[in-house]
């Protein structure tokens, strides 16, 4: 996998994190703020959304944990492929700036 994709998979992890953050904090703000409705029924639906959020934060904290293990992962071997081969390495980032330099100028 190119440091290009893990880049982009690790952007889209966590911006699907950070989505289902957002969504486990309102349902727990919809239980805070339903606690004062009385009723079986509704104690129950509390409780299914509680439990439904503690279980997507646990899943999320998993799935962050995976993220970063993935993308220090990639971290390391980029790193090892740079020490390894530090002229290629070197020409890829001239290679990379020239075409950078060249992108910019047609502006």
């Amino acid at each position: 996998m190119t440091n290009s994709t893990t880049s982009t998979n690790s952007s889209a992890a966590q911006s699907v994190i950070e989505h289902i953050k957002h969504v486990a904090q309102d349902a727990e703000a919809l239980v805070r703020e339903t606690a004062d409705v009385v009723g079986e029924r509704a104690k129950e639906l509390r409780n299914r959304i509680a439990q439904s959020a503690a279980k997507a934060r646990a899943q999320l904290e998993e799935i962050e944990e995976t993220v970063v293990d993935k993308t220090r992962l990639a971290a390391k071997q980029t790193d090892d492929y740079v020490r390894d081969h530090p002229w290629e390495s070197i020409g890829i980032g001239v290679a990379i700036g020239i075409v950078i330099g060249v992108l910019l100028t047609r502006r």
